[in-house]
């Protein structure tokens, strides 16, 4: 790809990353994104329809980025704790402007996302409705513990709570069927 075209993709991507620190997506306006990111709105609307899809191709990214860090640890199935362990370092590799994403008004939909997608990789090929069960227990348990504990502003000890869910999900995919 024409390196200028990479650079004004990275600079509105990051331009949308700064205005969404600050505001929820339905106030932030192309205008005030283009002069950030210093282009023209024709260039903006050359790429995408609204902001809107914009930050759907964010989300994306940041799922693909995540699911492709996950990838460098073992599977879930190959070892729980180490899982937890890659995802936790694949949430704290995330900087703060993905993290204003992430624990957003919108963040159940990211985690849909997200679930989808590590489902669509561990799944592939596999019918077991045990293995199934463990991978939606395991992204559900992760999700709304951490995200409750975010929510409520509790200090936590991820590494404990990656521990017990790595326990759950090992009795899951080891218990007799």
């Amino acid at each position: 790809m024409d390196e200028r075209i990479t650079k004004t993709n990275k600079s509105i991507k990051d331009a949308f990353l700064h205005l969404r620190e600050q505001f929820p997506l339905h106030k932030i306006k192309v205008r005030e994104l283009c002069r950030i990111a210093q282009i023209n709105k024709t260039t903006f609307y050359r790429r995408y329809d609204d902001i809107y899809a914009l930050a759907e191709e964010v989300e994306e990214d940041m799922i693909n980025k995540f699911v492709s860090d996950l990838n460098k640890g073992k599977s879930l199935y190959e070892d729980p704790g180490d899982f937890f362990l890659a995802l936790d370092k694949t949430m704290n590799s995330a900087n703060e402007k993905v993290k204003c994403i992430l624990f957003s008004d919108k963040v159940e939909t990211m985690w849909d996302k997200l679930e989808v997608s590590l489902k669509e990789q561990y799944l592939a090929g596999k019918s077991s409705l045990k293995e199934y069960v463990a991978l939606t227990f395991a992204i559900g348990g992760v999700s709304n513990v951490c995200l409750g504990f975010y929510r409520d502003g509790t200090e936590i000890n991820v590494y404990e709570i990656y521990a017990m869910l790595a326990e759950l999900v090992n009795k899951s995919l080891n218990a007799n069927t």
